[in-house]
């Protein structure tokens, strides 16, 4: 008897390599002003990573080289992978630092459409990024089961979580309503990235529902 399995309504999430930058953008972007994130309480969580405050980052000289590359992945994913008309345009970007023990909260990102993280500067101990299974907690009956799964057949049916180990000059893209953290660092070597989020310009829809973006 064959079985098909059809992966419905999947989620997209693109993994490649542009290169890495040149040590001269590299340099720049280490001597960046990184100050410690609030975790919104009077004091500062050192566990929390450093983030530029710039959230223009791409827009800068000195990486527009980079800001091309990235550019062109995000017309490839938006238009070839999943076939959207629309031009999309890179509205945010930053710098995150991590040093030894710190990490990034579970989160996702609003307002933008599809996000992406370009890694700067890691190394194989560099604490990987892990994204969640979305809707895991919506399934009341799922919740009150405690279902148990063979570890040696672990697939994306029925894992909850998946994580990539970050290497130089790789980019994700992936739907910025997708829920992911990175784990505390283990390494004493900073691990550095580039986030951005993007949103479509230009005429959105059509008829009474079109907008001008």
């Amino acid at each position: 008897m064959q079985h098909k399995m059809i992966p419905l309504f999947s989620v997209p999430l693109i993994k490649t390599n542009i290169g890495a930058i040149d040590q001269i953008a590299k340099a720049w972007i280490r001597d960046l002003d990184y100050p410690h994130q609030s975790t919104g309480t009077d004091h500062s969580d050192d566990h929390l990573p450093e983030a530029n405050r710039g959230m223009h980052t791409l827009d800068r000289p000195q990486l527009s080289s980079l800001k091309h590359k990235i550019k062109e992945a995000v017309d490839y994913f938006v238009k070839d992978v999943l076939g959207i008309k629309e031009q999309f345009k890179i509205t945010t970007s930053w710098i995150n630092r991590n040093g030894k023990d710190e990490h990034i909260h579970k989160h996702s990102h609003p307002n933008s459409i599809f996000s992406g993280v370009y890694y700067v500067d890691v190394n194989p101990q560099s604490s990987p990024i892990i994204f969640e299974k979305p809707y895991l907690y919506t399934n009341i009956a799922h919740q009150s089961v405690q279902l148990t799964y063979d570890e040696h057949n672990k697939n994306q049916y029925n894992t909850d979580y998946y994580g990539i180990h970050p290497a130089e000059g790789e980019l994700l893209m992936f739907p910025s309503w997708l829920e992911h953290t990175v784990l505390a660092q283990e390494s004493e070597v900073h691990r550095i990235s580039l986030a951005f989020n993007t949103y479509p310009q230009g005429d959105i829809g059509s008829g009474t529902k079109q907008l001008k973006l």
